[in-house]
C-alpha cells in the first residue's frame, strides 16, 4: 500500500542495492546495512520514491539473514513491474529510505550474483563500531566482548585492516588480567589513511577460519553488493 509523502528531502545514511524477482516474495537486504544500523532498525519500514509516494514493508530484524518479509510484491504493483529490476535503497534514518527502481531487466551477472548471496551461509561475522573521537585519535581500538573473542580464536599476534583506500598492518594487544582485546600499532595509521572521525560507523568483517589474519573494513554508506 502506497501512501503520499515529502518526496525525497533528506541525508543519506547509506546506500545499497537489492534486486526485485518476479517469483520472489521477500528481498535480500545487504548484511553490511543490517549490522551498521541493528541498534535503530525496526520492523516496520517506509520506502520513499521519488513523486513522494510511500510504501510500507516488514523487516526481519535478523542480521545473519537480513530480508525484507512482507509488502515487496506491493513493489511490483505500485511501480507496475514486469521483468526483474535493480532497487536501490538510501537510507535517512528512523527506519526510512529513499527508494530507486530502475527500469529495464537487470543483467544475468547481477542475478547470479543475488541469487548466490540468498543462498550462502556466511562464514564470517560482521562487527560495526560507531566510532568516537577519543577512538579517532588514539593509539587503539579496544574490541567487544564477541569481538575480541573471535580474534582470540585465532592465536594471532596481528590483523591486517583491508579498507577502502589501503590495507594497514596492526598488532594486537591481549591481556587475560585484566581481560582485554585491542588493536593496536597501526590502528592511529588506519584511521588517518581513511580519515575517519567521530560518529563514522566502521564495519569489520572477520572470517570464521582459523589463524585468519585479513579483515575486510567498509566505512560509511558503502555499496557492499556492487
Amino acid at each position: 500500500m502506497a501512501s503520499r509523502g515529502s518526496g525525497y528531502n533528506s541525508d543519506i545514511l547509506w546506500t545499497f542495492n537489492t534486486i526485485h524477482i518476479a517469483n520472489l516474495s521477500v528481498a535480500y537486504i545487504d548484511r553490511h546495512f543490517a549490522v551498521a544500523f541493528e541498534d535503530e532498525l525496526l520492523e516496520d519500514w517506509e520506502l520513499v520514491d521519488s513523486k513522494g509516494q510511500i510504501h510500507f514493508v516488514t523487516y526481519n530484524k535478523d542480521v545473519d539473514h537480513p530480508r525484507i518479509t512482507h509488502g515487496w510484491m506491493d513493489i511490483r504493483r505500485d511501480f507496475h513491474i514486469f521483468s526483474d529490476c535493480d532497487v536501490q535503497f538510501s537510507y535517512t534514518g528512523n527506519s526510512r529510505f529513499q527508494i530507486t527502481v530502475f527500469a529495464g531487466t537487470c543483467s544475468q551477472l547481477s542475478m547470479q550474483r543475488y541469487l548466490r548471496h540468498v543462498a550462502t551461509e556466511f562464514n564470517d561475522t560482521i562487527f560495526c563500531v560507531r566510532l568516537t573521537q577519543y577512538q579517532t585519535r588514539g593509539s587503539h581500538l579496544d574490541l567487544n566482548a564477541k569481538f575480541a573473542n573471535l580474534i582470540r580464536s585465532k592465536h594471532i599476534n596481528e590483523v591486517v585492516l583491508s579498507g577502502p583506500n589501503t590495507a594497514v598492518v596492526c598488532k594486537l594487544l591481549i591481556s587475560d588480567s585484566p581481560r582485554s582485546t585491542k588493536i593496536g600499532k597501526g590502528w592511529k595509521e588506519f584511521c588517518n589513511q581513511h580519515q575517519l572521525k567521530e560518529g563514522d560507523r566502521v564495519l569489520f568483517q572477520v572470517d570464521h577460519a582459523d589463524a585468519d589474519e585479513f579483515i575486510i573494513v567498509f566505512v560509511n554508506k558503502c555499496l557492499c553488493d556492487d
